[in-house]
């Protein structure tokens, strides 16, 4: 059952995966809003599609009960896995982040 769906992110931090469940401010268009509150956990799924690059996922469960033991810092977030990690961290993760989203021939 979905509980919350959004498409077309609007800022860069969303079209980078960092966005607020349930909160349509970051995406153009709110398919389906959130009609009641999250359970304590829920699975989650970010699909990206870049033009260029066909489609790409990210997915996980994420359990509330760790996010409201954590005591996030200004630079912190909490991934779709339920672990707190810093923007730098998730971004090295993923290093083609950085490249672009135009291929150069």
């Amino acid at each position: 059952m979905t509980l919350w769906e959004a498409t077309g992110p609007r800022t860069q931090e969303a079209r980078e995966g960092a966005f607020t469940v349930g909160s349509a401010r970051s995406f153009a268009t709110e398919r389906k809003p959130l009609a009641r509150a999250l359970p304590n956990m829920y699975y989650v799924l970010a699909r990206y599609t870049p033009e260029a690059f066909g489609s790409t996922s990210e997915e996980g469960a994420v359990d509330l009960g760790r996010l409201r033991s954590a005591t996030l810092g200004p630079d912190e977030y909490m991934t779709h896995r339920s672990e707190v990690m810093t923007e730098t961290q998730i971004r090295a993760q993923y290093p083609c982040a950085e490249a672009s989203a135009t291929p150069s021939l």
